[in-house]
């Protein structure tokens, strides 16, 4: 299954991808992998996402030549190099003749690209060390090993664009989950790489103090990228607001959206699974038009389903793209009810449980929680106070 919002218009749009296609055939390399080094050709539905991505306001639109998303989502199984396009984007986005920005209109009514002034691109992950071998990482072999090294100036926490002096003139940052050290940051595009691993309250906050950056550069016409692939429903991630706010735009809930999103997953989730021939169907579903890049390949993934302890949930999430609670995961959020402490209620006697103890050596009070994991329902077992407090 392929989701796709906006969905088509009637009339295509505008869109710069086209000349930010020729800038990567042209001069970018693939990164770290089997091609390292090798000339980038984009594939197929790779170069649809750019065109959509990179559409433009028409012309006589009050915002005539600005973009039409502000955010980008792709969303795509494990091993589909989805990280090296974010940092492929980044390259485009960075290089000193990248027509990433609207510069008028050609002859034939076409949007002509510029490059964006001094570009400040915060890559944010989990850890730096995941940045740096993830789409940073990616990014700097890029501009190091490719045609254009001359250009830029990296080291491993920060690649810098070098202008006709040899000065800086833009830059790119590796960064981790901290967002006071970027509150001031004059962003012209946020990376969110594995977007499904950001969920905890710091996480988030980083998030959402690099997404308030962006109106800080209204002239520079900022935006965000999100690559990644399915999360665990219910955790609350980076992702998983990004997919329930597509679902809702495919549903025609949200109007004039500014999130372009492309998740491909497989298209039956009711697959019985325990059959190898139809998880590689499922495989070759979740995978698209490119198909397999070596002979096999589809076999040998479905073959992890057989492994003994193998995780079925994490397999289905990360092979096929799906939304799936894992099996450590204790509960399944979507089927927690909501209120977990509802006054009067008792925990059937016999349901499955766990308990949660908040103790105290001194001033503060002890208890004892019990928590159903069918339906989250909480009961609390005890109280105790200290002898200087009131219940």
């Amino acid at each position: 299954m392929l989701l796709v919002v906006p969905g088509p218009d009637p009339e295509p749009w505008p869109t710069l991808g086209p000349q930010i296609c020729d800038l990567i055939e042209d001069r970018a390399i693939y990164g770290p992998g089997s091609l390292q080094g090798e000339p980038y050709e984009i594939d197929p539905e790779f170069r649809a996402f750019i065109h959509r991505a990179f559409e433009v306001f028409p012309k006589g639109h009050p915002w005539e030549g600005r973009r039409r998303f502000k955010r980008v989502g792709l969303s795509v199984r494990k091993g589909l190099a989805k990280t090296e396009k974010q940092a492929l984007l980044a390259f485009c986005e960075l290089h000193p003749e990248g027509p990433t920005r609207f510069d008028g209109w050609d002859a034939s009514g076409n949007p002509v690209g510029r490059p964006v002034n001094s570009p400040y691109i915060p890559m944010l992950a989990v850890s730096v060390e995941q940045v740096e071998e993830l789409a940073y990482g990616a990014l700097k072999y890029i501009v190091e090993e490719g045609p254009d090294a001359d250009l830029f100036d990296s080291t491993l926490d920060r690649i810098v664009r070098l202008n006709d002096h040899g000065r800086a003139d833009g830059k790119a940052v590796a960064l981790s989950n901290n967002p006071g050290s970027r509150d001031g940051a004059r962003t012209t595009m946020n990376c969110f790489d594995e977007p499904h691993r950001l969920y905890l309250p710091r996480q988030l906050k980083a998030h959402q103090t690099m997404d308030a950056n962006l109106p800080k550069r209204p002239l520079d016409d900022p935006w965000s990228l999100y690559v990644g692939t399915a999360g665990q429903p219910g955790q609350g991630s980076v992702a998983e607001e990004i997919h329930i706010e597509a679902t809702q735009i495919a549903e025609g809930k949200i109007q004039r959206p500014d999130l372009f999103y492309l998740y491909r997953t497989d298209d039956d989730p009711e697959r019985d699974l325990s059959d190898k021939d139809e998880r590689i169907r499922a495989i070759a579903e979740a995978t698209g038009p490119i198909g397999e890049f070596g002979p096999g390949q589809f076999d040998e993934i479905a073959s992890k389903w057989d492994r003994p302890g193998a995780d079925g949930p994490y397999l289905e999430r990360v092979w096929l793209n799906r939304w799936k609670r894992q099996g450590d995961q204790a509960f399944d959020m979507k089927k927690i009810k909501p209120g977990l402490c509802r006054s009067g209620e008792r925990i059937p006697k016999g349901g499955f449980i766990t308990l949660g103890f908040d103790g105290a050596r001194f001033r503060d009070a002890t208890a004892l929680v019990a928590t159903s994991i069918d339906t989250g329902l909480q009961e609390l077992l005890g109280l105790w106070n200290a002898p200087t407090m009131t219940t």
